[in-house]
């Protein structure tokens, strides 16, 4: 259903440089994702807002493939960009914000759902996957893990 949100942070044990050098290119996302599979860059170069990407998905036995736009790239440390129907019909947005803390970097991922969903499929959605939110945020929590431990590898 519309308005389901979360979002965690987690410290990375490395300069904010160092963690955008990882976040701000999506085509290393699949590195750390928990269900993304593969990046494959539709218009644009990937780094700037209204670049487009179809991001590969994959959990258990199901696949799926987004279409994704990024709504905000900022050199800063922010990454926002939103999922799409085959209409254009915006469905989640997700973020990445980063802040130095000292020598580390506090890392911010969140969603939330947009798109409303008719009651047949938020059941069946319930039944596969159980609380969408949580499944979510279980997910962002093993992402943000292994994007700790990509960046600390290179640095």
């Amino acid at each position: 259903m519309a308005g389901e949100t979360a979002e965690r942070s987690a410290e990375i044990a490395a300069p904010i440089d160092a963690v955008w050098a990882v976040v701000g290119d999506v085509s290393r996302m699949p590195e750390w994702s928990e269900e993304l599979e593969s990046i494959e860059i539709l218009d644009g170069d990937g780094r700037s807002a209204g670049s487009r990407f179809r991001g590969n998905n994959r959990s258990g036995g199901r696949a799926w493939s987004m279409t994704c736009v990024i709504d905000s790239f900022d050199n800063n440390g922010h990454l926002e960009f939103h999922t799409e129907s085959d209409s254009g019909e915006v469905r989640t947005r997700w973020w990445y914000r980063l802040e130095a803390v000292g020598e580390r970097t506090r890392v911010t991922e969140g969603f939330l759902r947009i798109a409303k969903i008719g009651r047949i499929r938020a059941l069946a959605e319930r039944k596969l996957l159980g609380d969408r939110t949580e499944h979510n945020a279980r997910n962002i929590d093993g992402s943000l893990r292994r994007l700790a431990a990509v960046v600390e590898r290179s640095s």
